[in-house]
């Protein structure tokens, strides 16, 4: 009975907070949403998501298929409809959640463990940025699939279970369906598989991965071609050592994450001292998958440094490395430490993890209430010229094509230099710009806007 009860407190814990923590279902649009809702709701057939480069190539530069997939079923259910999108994110969230749950179980073999760390993922402020994003909930979605198959790893490479096919099959079809979610995940999911198959001596578990490897690689190259090239210039090797320093950071959204990391490193030590070769092994194989992943992060590395010190959109990068250090800590504690010791130190790292959290709940609340704002103001107000100061200038683009306004009256503030941004003023009285929570007439930037080349009056309405 207390099995049961504690996956529904799960669960119940899990919609308290996304649902009256963070409100998540009652978000609108953000910054990507609206370009790739659009996008999709022109698709017809589903199938072509995965057959026809054109339309996966229109949809994104990386390899998504699930992603434009998840996305059209939304529109296909429920329309351009932002709280139901995010019900579903809500969905996907709670499902992984669980999932995970199921797994720490597995290999910690203690409920209460397994709980606290599956809540603790929940709180990290790299977890709650993707979870707010609908252009990011293929992160979540596509780790359910990945820890799907590692659940069945475990049991595949236990006594009597080394030569069964029903158990590759499963666990070859959830790899690839996180894969197609996204690209991290192929790198992610192949290193394990294979990592663990040679040290468990699981040579179908081995020569799967690299049979998955190669099948990806040739379907990638034919959807998307050899380009993966990011609009960001790649960093160099101070740069990326940087970016390693600074990954503590991202833990908890403070430095309280280096103390975190401090702790994981302790239990590692204390695991390979305790158990020896097979601890050693262990840690080799985290090691290769954590570093698969940080190899797959390189071309946003620039990105990431730039911005790690606020909670949004980019951290997302970090998420799955997160994700598995969180796996990785909570297996080190349950072989480690006695029960009581156990739940101890996962109250602290909550609370330490904790002011991240609501730093990123703050964040969000901020910048998507701003996005929501500018999105309805230029939809209930046709006759007025809008001023975009989204850091995304496309999400006004998408707003403006998924609600089929039929006159463009906006101008994005990356673009506010130039013929187009003049011949738009020319046809208005003034400009509307959101301040202060309101928006309000900014007739100095209106002028400004107007003269050619004239860049100092602009940037001194700017900052007023």
């Amino acid at each position: 009975m207390f099995r049961h009860w504690l996956g529904v407190l799960l669960v119940a814990i899990g919609i308290a907070f996304t649902v009256f923590y963070l409100q998540s279902v009652f978000r609108w649009w953000y910054e990507d949403d609206t370009i790739h809702y659009d996008y999709v709701a022109r698709i017809e057939n589903p199938i072509g998501i995965f057959t026809d480069p054109r339309i996966l190539r229109g949809f994104s530069k990386t390899f998504v298929p699930m992603q434009a997939l998840s996305f059209w079923i939304d529109v296909r259910l429920f329309g351009f409809n932002p709280m139901l999108a995010h019900v579903h994110s809500v969905s996907s969230l709670l499902v992984t959640l669980v999932m995970l749950y199921a797994v720490l179980l597995r290999w910690t073999e203690s409920r209460v463990t397994a709980m606290g760390g599956a809540l603790l993922w929940l709180l990290l402020p790299s977890t709650v940025a993707v979870h707010q994003f609908i252009a990011t909930r293929h992160y979540v979605e596509g780790l359910f699939f990945g820890l799907a198959a590692c659940y069945f790893t475990q049991e595949l490479c236990s006594e009597g279970r080394k030569r069964s096919i029903p158990l590759l099959l499963l666990i070859g079809l959830f790899s690839i369906v996180a894969m197609l979610f996204k690209e991290i995940y192929m790198a992610v999911m192949t290193t394990f598989l294979l990592g663990l198959g040679i040290g468990r001596r699981s040579w179908p578990l081995a020569i799967l991965s690299v049979v998955m490897a190669l099948c990806y690689a040739v379907y990638r190259v034919w959807m998307v071609g050899m380009d993966i090239t990011y609009d960001m210039p790649f960093v160099g090797v101070g740069e990326y050592l940087r970016f390693l320093l600074i990954l503590p950071y991202t833990f908890s959204a403070s430095s309280g994450g280096y103390l975190i990391y401090l702790g994981i490193g302790a239990l590692t030590v204390a695991l390979v001292k305790r158990f020896g070769l097979a601890g050693i092994k262990g840690v080799l194989l985290v090691l290769l998958v954590v570093g698969a992943a940080l190899v797959s992060l390189y071309p946003v590395t620039y990105a990431v440094l730039l911005s790690y010190a606020t909670p949004g959109t980019w951290y997302r990068a970090p998420f799955i490395v997160n994700t598995i250090l969180v796996i990785c800590g909570v297996y080190a504690l349950a072989r480690i430490l006695p029960t009581r010791s156990r739940i101890a130190v996962l109250v602290v790292a909550a609370l330490i993890i904790f002011h991240g959290t609501h730093r990123t709940r703050q964040h969000w609340n901020g910048r998507m209430a701003r996005a929501e704002a500018e999105g309805r103001f230029y939809l209930e107000n046709p006759d007025k010229l809008l001023y975009s100061e989204e850091d995304a200038y496309w999400f006004i683009v998408g707003v403006h094509r998924m609600y089929d306004v039929p006159r463009e009256h906006y101008i994005n503030k990356q673009y506010r230099i130039g013929d187009h941004a003049r011949s738009m003023v020319a046809t208005y009285a003034t400009i509307w710009r959101y301040l202060d929570g309101h928006f309000m007439q900014d007739d100095e930037l209106y002028r400004a806007i107007q003269q050619p080349n004239m860049r100092q009056p602009l940037l001194k309405s700017l900052r007023q």
